[in-house]
């Protein structure tokens, strides 16, 4: 996988080490997610973490913490919801997503996709 910045890829090991992820799964999705400086991120995944890759993305979704991040980082943790578990679209549509995306992290979301489904 490609990293974005050193910022990224750092990011990216410690949420593999609270969800203590090791399929493909989880790695495409902490992958998308670690694109993402929103704020209390690590903290959110902590708290709804409940042991080897399991990860409750609908708390996580529903906190009211997020309503204050920016279009662009709860656009990833839905994309990120949807890698893990398809079941967790919540009404959001492929163009919903890519629409609020830079060039950057558009180019993270496409490269999940390909981790995701050995695309490489």
């Amino acid at each position: 996988m490609e990293f974005k910045d050193f910022e990224h890829q750092r990011t990216y090991q410690e949420l593999l080490k609270i969800t203590d992820g090791d399929n493909i799964e989880t790695k495409s999705a902490m992958y998308v997610l670690a694109a993402s400086y929103a704020p209390g991120l690590l903290e959110l995944l902590k708290k709804h973490c409940h042991g080897k890759n399991a990860i409750d993305f609908q708390s996580i979704l529903e906190e009211e913490e997020i309503k204050t991040w920016s279009n662009s980082d709860k656009a990833l943790l839905n994309f990120a919801s949807h890698l893990f578990s398809p079941k967790f679209f919540n009404d959001c549509s492929v163009m919903d997503i890519f629409s609020y995306l830079d060039k950057e992290n558009a180019k993270v979301a496409l490269e999940g996709i390909r981790y995701r489904f050995g695309i490489m």
